[in-house]
């Protein structure tokens, strides 16, 4: 203390002291004294512990100038989200109520937060995707957490000073779940009193949860209805069990809940497969799984349904193709794509070997839309084919033979036939409508596309009642996955009709659906759209960061550089700033891809025809290209660009003259665009007519 005192003297001093709870007595007493008040010394020490470090030295620092106890409380969710979020780094596109879960097993505490995520991570939970692109989490396997050394400190301060008797009921309901009912519990040892088992147990149910509530072990969530205060302290109890205790009190718990037919059924679902594993009851925790699965299924729960599908795989002893389809479609809305086309596989080949056509096609349809999901649209087109022709000589049910036009429309789509892709996608609707809740998702689909295609074709009207009614039947079911897809719609048309505002707060809330669903494509939707739109409104400082934004987050997700689509937008940005060397770059550097993509037959790499259209445009307006060129190109346009595309080939023409003094072309190929610009809903009218109030467009006509 004296040394401390005598430095401080020379210079003012910070002592900085962490881990205080197990400092030495004497070092605490030695840094009390050199505080003391009447030495007057500029020295300032900051103590840092756990909470035994005050309830131990309750009265350290008193005699300090001045003394003060700051207590750390639990991180508030939007901090515990982002450590979270950083911890778990290179896994991304983790969904929210992966995050939430893992908060609340450790109570938002970072300490705790911290050692979790490091022992998910040394466990293998944080996983590379199969094509080593990116990483992701294990969420079907986030109920096995594994054991934490700071859990067991944790767990064993809070128990250590349990009778025997107390301690035996706290293990008790431990086996028993999140929460217990003392209704139940009071059930349940009944049933192991009539086995001859009570005799572990010497509390009544209700006695010793008040004792167990009134030592802070167990919270009342409501009257008769208790929980473990601490995650950790449940997890800790349930594996100081005995193997063949536990099972005796999960078969008792089984017949307890089987029998419990005033329960909600779904809640009694959740004990009884609970217990039946506990049991080792397999084909009847198996039966309970699949339902629960099917029932969050239902309710667009995809990481709860993930989860109860895989328990009952795992619990199977051979495939089963019902549940292998059902996990792989919950994994393709988890944004968990190879694993769900691994699951497709297993299920595909099942079906083929058990001679089930209906089967057969519709895995094929669910690989094609988990496909073109991930943008590899080709492969998407052969698997509808596929189906297509499986089809031809079979009778299928309504909401199968909705889906097939559905997808066929979608390929359409992709192609960029717009008005074979109506015809198909009001055909599906029509179809989805009669067919009623089992035609609900093909519906929605439906509907959003048709939402974005009728605003090429100019039926505005057509566009937002298709998108009012997707967004509308979104929110009603709780489907949040396809309700990004439909505000990102509609967002397109509020730029259309000139609503920057609705434009912007739709996009903004597909990137915050993004985030929460783990969906790397709805973020780089939002910034793409988003760069695009205000590009075309000609507000280009606004676009750039957008443009760069997708372009990063879509490398992130391919790890390397992002697709052709994207880079384009950037290309189309360079050549309208009037930056035709780095344009031209860009081109050719899409170009290089695309042939390389060809050579190793990944047609899925390929631009679409409009976006070629697009790609050649740039291509001709940054050399000397010839009228014929320009001309054969915008027949092309004419025939597959999608919508304002028109009006941006006919501009990129008009630009191009004008930057080589062709004053009279110029201002041809922009009033023609002024013209295009008139029948087509689009942006882009307002900065082509200033284009051709410029003074160069006024002036006098020159060759």
């Amino acid at each position: 203390g004296e040394a401390l005192r005598r430095r401080a003297a020379e210079a003012p001093l910070c002592v900085v002291l962490d881990d205080a709870h197990a400092v030495d007595e004497v070092i605490l007493d030695a840094l009390e004294y050199a505080a003391l008040a009447e030495m007057k010394i500029p020295i300032w020490i900051c103590a840092l512990g756990r909470g035994a470090f005050e309830r131990a030295r309750p009265t350290w620092g008193e005699r300090a100038g001045r003394k003060g106890w700051i207590r750390l409380g639990a991180l508030d969710p939007a901090s515990a989200s982002e450590l979270c979020r950083r911890l778990l780094l290179p896994a991304e596109d983790v969904p929210a109520v992966a995050i939430e879960r893992l908060i609340a097993w450790a109570q938002g505490i970072p300490g705790l937060l911290i050692e979790l995520v490091r022992s998910l991570k040394r466990a293998g939970f944080v996983r590379r995707t199969p094509n080593g692109a990116t990483f992701y989490v294990a969420t079907s396997e986030l109920d096995r957490v594994p054991d934490l050394p700071i859990a067991e400190w944790v767990a064993h301060r809070d128990i250590e000073g349990l009778t025997p008797a107390l301690r035996s009921y706290a293990r008790l309901l431990a086996l028993l779940g999140s929460h217990a009912a003392i209704v139940d519990v009071e059930g349940i040892l009944k049933r192991l009193d009539q086995h001859g088992l009570s005799d572990e147990i010497a509390v009544d149910a209700g006695v010793g949860a008040h004792r167990l509530v009134a030592l802070g072990i167990l919270v009342q969530r409501a009257p008769g209805l208790v929980a473990f205060r601490r995650a950790i302290v449940r997890d800790v109890l349930a594996r100081e069990v005995p193997s063949m205790w536990s099972r005796r009190v999960h078969a008792a718990a089984f017949e307890h809940f089987c029998d419990a037919i005033d329960m909600p059924e779904e809640q009694r679902l959740a004990a009884i497969g609970l217990h039946a594993s506990g049991a080792q009851l397999n084909a009847e925790a198996k039966m309970a799984f699949t339902a629960l699965a099917e029932r969050a299924r239902a309710r667009h729960m995809y990481m709860d349904a993930e989860l109860f599908y895989d328990r009952a795989i795992n619990l199977s002893t051979e495939p089963h193709l019902n549940l292998q389809r059902g996990r792989g479609l919950m994994r393709c809305r988890l944004g968990r794509y190879d694993d769900a086309l691994a699951d497709f596989a297993v299920a595909y080949e099942m079906a083929v070997n058990q001679g089930d056509t209906t089967g057969t096609i519709e895995i094929l349809l669910d690989e094609a839309m988990a496909l073109d999901w991930m943008g590899r649209h080709a492969t998407s087109a052969q698997k509808t084919e596929a189906a297509v022709a499986l089809a031809r000589e079979r009778e299928l049910t309504p909401a199968i033979e909705a889906r097939l036009i559905l997808s066929v429309g979608r390929s359409a789509h992709r192609r960029s036939s717009e008005v074979e892709a109506v015809e198909s996608l009001e055909k599906a609707a029509e179809r989805a409508v009669m067919v009623g809740d089992d035609g609900y998702e093909t519906l929605v689909i439906a509907l959003l596309m048709l939402g974005f295609i009728y605003q090429g074709l100019g039926r505005l009207d057509d566009a937002a009642g298709a998108l009012e009614l997707a967004i509308a039947l979104c929110e009603l079911h709780g489907d949040t996955i396809h309700l990004g897809p439909a505000l990102s719609n509609r967002a397109l048309l509020c730029a259309c009709r000139g609503d920057t505002e609705g434009m912007l707060a739709d996009y903004q809330r597909v990137f915050a659906l993004g985030r929460a669903l783990g969906q790397r494509e709805l973020e780089v939707i939002s910034q793409y759209n988003l760069g695009e739109s205000f590009y075309l409104m000609d507000d280009l400082e606004t676009a750039a960061p957008y443009i760069e934004r997708a372009i990063e987050v879509d490398s992130r997700g391919t790890g390397g550089e992002a697709r052709a689509v994207v880079l384009l937008l950037r290309a189309r940005f360079l050549l309208y700033q009037g930056d035709e060397r780095a344009a031209r770059e860009e081109a050719l550097k899409i170009r290089r891809r695309e042939a390389a993509a060809r050579e190793s037959g990944h047609e899925d790499a390929l631009l679409a025809p409009s976006e070629d259209v697009l790609c050649s445009m740039i291509e001709l307006a940054t050399r000397d290209a010839a009228d014929a060129e320009w001309d054969a190109l915008e027949d092309r346009s004419l025939s597959v660009s999608i919508g304002q595309e028109r009006i941006e080939v006919l501009e990129a023409r008009g630009l191009w003259a004008l930057r080589r003094g062709r004053i009279k072309e110029a201002q041809k190929y922009l009033e023609r665009a002024l013209g295009e610009a008139s029948r087509i809903p689009n942006v882009m009218a307002a900065r082509v007519r200033r284009r051709l109030a410029d003074p160069p467009m006024t002036g006098a006509n020159r060759e």
